[in-house]
């Protein structure tokens, strides 16, 4: 009987089935040379796996070279940077080509002049990029910081129920109304980057899982809500917000019937404080990620880079038309022109083709994946690189709640309080 007990309040607070998260070769690491003694070896969390998500991963690895490798999780895993890439490197071969079929005189052309207009623009391309990285960076930062900030009022919310002994439906229908509206907030952010007709299919799809008991959505939280409470929530536009508002009422149901301290105290304050903090998260993360850049000025960046990366395929094309050409010409096997070129013009053209090659190539791939890295930043619910683990978070937070539930039962020397006997 008391191995049934244990287990049965070990289950997640909204009725779901528990899920024991495997833990990591890092905890596994730790854990065994603390209990042999000794220090956690760097060479042990270097050799920590693999990246789950955008916040998990060693810093460590990637002082190796193996980082290079495309590990899982990188911009250089997307295909539309490459694709991007391929159609800069089909207009330079067919700038060549041209030059090669039409020009005559290929050392008459000073390709030096169109490097010049380049190297400017790589310049200030790359300025600008650098800034909206940046404002890109601190807005995911700051949606990240409104779910944790959600995150603790919960908890913080939970504590206080457990240490005032509130009656366990009472402190169970908060936290459940809490963690829906973490789920509700993420499934929002989610289906408003998407087109009409597909809002109306997430939100469906949204509306079946909450209401299945089968269902585990966001890593084994399986949210129960009974028809009136779905009844009520599908006729508003905010439900993430609404249900802080079922649970500060609440709080005050609770405070009429005694079963916290008055409206009058300070700890009924600091509960509702408690309820502010977590609605103030969910009003941070949707300005967040509401609130961007203006169109003009984004629309502006991205039309320099593609500029910019046209320019360099356009130069890059003349120097290999160039070099091409001339040392076609000195080799007798132009298949146009039949004049003769220096064979020490060839190898300037040849070694100036080498270096025209790394500064046309590698300036575009890097601000053609800063700007994808940046604007996946500025929406993370609308792409796969930079995306926020919402459903990591929300599990996490399920467990912290399951724990501090079991433990707040098994008190070690003391009774548990009870503000009302």
């Amino acid at each position: 009987m008391a191995e049934d007990q244990g287990a049965s309040e070990t289950q997640p607070l909204l009725g779901g089935e528990s899920e024991t998260k495997p833990q990591s070769s890092f905890l596994d690491c730790c854990k065994r040379r603390s209990s042999e003694g000794g220090d956690v070896n760097q060479k042990e969390l270097d050799e920590v796996e693999p990246i789950t998500d955008e916040m998990t991963y060693q810093p460590g690895s990637l002082l190796r070279w193996s980082s290079l490798l495309l590990p899982t999780g990188s911009i250089w895993r997307s295909w539309h940077l490459w694709f991007t890439m391929l159609k800069l490197a089909g207009i330079a071969f067919g700038i060549c080509a041209v030059v090669v079929l039409t020009v005559p005189d290929p050392v008459s052309l000073k390709i030096e002049h169109f490097l010049k207009i380049s190297y400017f623009l790589n310049f200030f391309v790359g300025l600008c990029v650098s800034f909206f990285m940046k404002s890109s960076l601190e807005r995911w930062h700051d949606c990240t910081e409104g779910f944790l900030e959600l995150g603790d009022a919960i908890r913080n919310l939970h504590m206080q129920f457990q240490a005032l002994g509130v009656p366990e439906e009472r402190a169970d229908m908060c936290i459940r109304y809490g963690l829906l509206s973490g789920y509700f907030l993420r499934s929002q952010l989610v289906y408003e980057t998407q087109s009409p007709k597909e809002i109306q299919e997430t939100k469906q799809r949204m509306w079946e899982a909450i209401t299945s008991t089968s269902t585990k959505v966001a890593k084994g939280i399986s949210p129960k809500i009974d028809h009136d409470e779905l009844k009520l929530l599908m006729t508003v536009s905010d439900p993430a917000g609404v249900m802080w508002n079922w649970i500060s009422s609440l709080v005050a149901r609770m405070a009429e019937d005694g079963e916290i301290p008055g409206m009058a105290t300070p700890t009924y304050g600091r509960i509702m404080n408690l309820c502010q903090d977590a609605h103030d998260g969910i009003r941070h993360v949707r300005s967040s990620i509401s609130v961007r850049a203006p169109f003009v000025y984004v629309h502006m960046l991205a039309s320099l880079v593609h500029i910019n990366n046209l320019l360099n395929a356009f130069s890059l094309g003349l120097v290999f038309g160039v070099a091409a050409s001339g040392y076609l010409m000195h080799a007798g096997h132009h298949p146009v022109f039949k004049e003769a070129v220096r064979g020490n013009q060839v190898e300037r053209d040849v070694s100036f083709c080498g270096v025209t090659v790394l500064v046309c190539t590698l300036g575009p791939l890097f601000y053609q994946a800063i700007t994808e890295i940046s604007i996946a930043l500025s929406q993370p619910f609308a792409s796969k690189f930079g995306k926020i683990p919402v459903d990591r978070l929300l599990h996490t937070l399920e467990e912290d709640l399951s724990d501090g539930k079991v433990v707040s039962r098994q008190l070690p020397h003391w009774e548990r309080p009870r503000f009302k006997q």
